[in-house]
């Protein structure tokens, strides 16, 4: 019953140690599962990354290289109309009649129709012809207020290149608006190439500039574009801004300010970059040059819309990862418990059979005459079978369970022997062994018993950890051995006095 109960609670031990092996696996398997779904993951979500932001960046990059070649395209296209102006001979020869003679009146509606025609196709919002001395001598439309400071400023530099020159944006001290100017110089074609007068032709940036330059190509809550010059040590905006209100002319950020892109632009970087605008929001920008110009384009759009895509893909992953993960743990949960109970069936079962088999064997162990020992050096404890007990005299509870109780009752004549056998096998020099010797019954008797045992198990360092064995008990094949020799020796001795015997009638004979 006892042995019933020890191996029942090492096969318990051993359930148990297989069902946590079994968690350990399945946890394994779900940190696996884990590991490879949030790589696969991470790997999809960064290259989904890398492809959207190059997406973004590409877009930018076409929207700035589109507007500054519409800008670029538009300077060129003024500086064009300009020159046929300027390069225009009848033109001039009305220009000086128109000046010579103030009565000539045929000249005088030639030049104002041809201004009027400027100002109506080429979309200059206020035309006027300026004499040497920069009076307004005619415009369009007729009355005009005075000549902006700018204008007057570059005048005289106008005079002397005899070029076409654009007065880049300026405010204007006269109305207060925004504009730029084309001034036309107009040259007698004589000896003398003089400049006779000088074209002003103003633009209006409302018009067309500022709409083409605010003008998004694809719907956007932040993006815009940006027109930038660099002025002194500051970045100065040209255009109006999405966020805010008269900022032509009026906003300049420092160009110590390395975070923000038009200071970047204005600094002369080129390409993609991020930073913070004018407001302190974090934006990604195309900053480039616009060609023949001193002038800079920003395309730029918040970070947050920018990546918002990326956000909400990001999310997507996240969730469905979640739910795969929830799924696969719930059913590497429902697994274990499937094979978990199975292992608790299993091991119902196992307990039932180990019962009849424990059962049987003690009914072997009593009903033969051989005695078994199973020491365990573990807990130091030793059990011995019925009868082992029986063997001796004694009752299974009279013997202790220990090791050292079969030392007690060897003979003394057999002790050094035996336990020199033993100490061998126990130190790993043979397997097992096989002895025999006597021990001493209840009665005071001794039995020959014969001793076969082996070490089952080990640990690490070589240290036996279970010995069994058995002793079957050989007195009377010792005590028939004894009789045999006694009779041999008897039988030997016959012999020898047959042959005296013989030796000496054959020698008497011969006297």
């Amino acid at each position: 019953m006892r042995r019933q109960e020890e191996t029942g609670a090492k096969t318990g031990r051993s359930t148990r140690v297989v069902s946590r092996l079994r968690r350990y696996v399945f946890a394994y398997a779900f940190v696996i599962l884990l590991v490879i779904v949030g790589v696969s993951a991470y790997v999809y979500y960064t290259d989904f990354a890398a492809h959207f932001r190059a997406e973004v960046e590409s877009q930018l990059s076409s929207i700035g290289q589109l507007k500054a070649d519409g800008l670029a395209d538009w300077r060129r296209e003024w500086y064009a109309n300009a020159a046929v102006l300027h390069e225009d001979a009848a033109f001039a020869v009305l220009v000086r009649r128109c000046l010579d003679d103030p009565s000539d009146v045929l000249a005088e509606a030639e030049v104002r129709a041809r201004l009027e025609s400027l100002q109506r196709n080429q979309r200059y919002d206020r035309v006027r012809l300026l004499d040497s001395q920069g009076a307004t001598r005619l415009s369009v439309p007729a009355v005009v207020p005075p000549v902006a400071s700018a204008i007057a400023e570059s005048l005289p530099g106008v005079r002397q290149s005899a070029e076409v020159t654009l007065v880049d944006f300026y405010c204007s001290d006269v109305d207060g608006g925004v504009h730029l100017v084309m001034l036309v110089p107009i040259v007698d074609g004589g000896d003398s190439h003089r400049v006779l007068a000088v074209v002003v032709l103003r633009i209006d940036p409302t018009i067309y500039l500022y709409p083409y330059i605010a003008r998004w190509p694809t719907p956007s809550e932040t993006a815009e574009t940006l027109l930038i010059r660099r002025d002194g040590n500051d970045a100065l905006f040209l255009n109006d801004l999405r966020f805010q209100e008269d900022a032509a002319l009026r906003l300049r950020i420092p160009l110590a300010s390395a975070d923000v892109p038009a200071v970047k632009a204005a600094l002369g970087q080129v390409g993609i970059v991020e930073g913070v605008d004018y407001r302190g929001v974090r934006v990604i920008a195309d900053v480039r040059s616009v060609p023949g110009s001193p002038w800079f384009i920003v395309a730029r759009i918040d970070t947050q819309e920018a990546y918002a895509p990326l956000r909400d893909r990001l999310w997507v992953i996240v969730g469905l990862v979640g739910v795969g993960l929830l799924g696969a743990g719930a059913g590497l949960m429902s697994l274990w418990r499937r094979q978990q109970a199975g292992l608790n069936r299993e091991r119902a079962e196992a307990m039932a059979a180990l019962g009849e088999s424990e059962e049987r064997f003690s009914l072997a162990l009593e009903a033969t005459a051989d005695g078994v020992y199973d020491v365990d050096f573990a807990t130091k404890k030793t059990h011995y079978s019925p009868g082992y007990a029986k063997m001796l005299g004694y009752l299974p509870t009279e013997l202790p369970p220990v090791h050292e109780t079969w030392e007690g009752l060897l003979h003394p004549d057999d002790k050094e022997r035996a336990l020199r056998v033993l100490d061998r096998c126990l130190k790993g020099e043979a397997d097992s062994y096989d002895m025999d010797f006597r021990l001493r019954t209840k009665t005071g008797d001794w039995r020959w018993i014969q001793s076969r045992g082996r070490v089952m198990r080990r640990d690490v360092a070589g240290n036996p950890l279970r010995l069994v064995g058995a002793h079957r008990d050989i007195t009377e094949r010792r005590l028939m051995q004894e009789v045999l020799r006694d009779r041999e020796q008897e039988l030997a001795g016959i012999i020898e006095s047959s042959r005296v015997n013989r030796a000496g009638s054959s020698g008497g004979s011969t006297a």
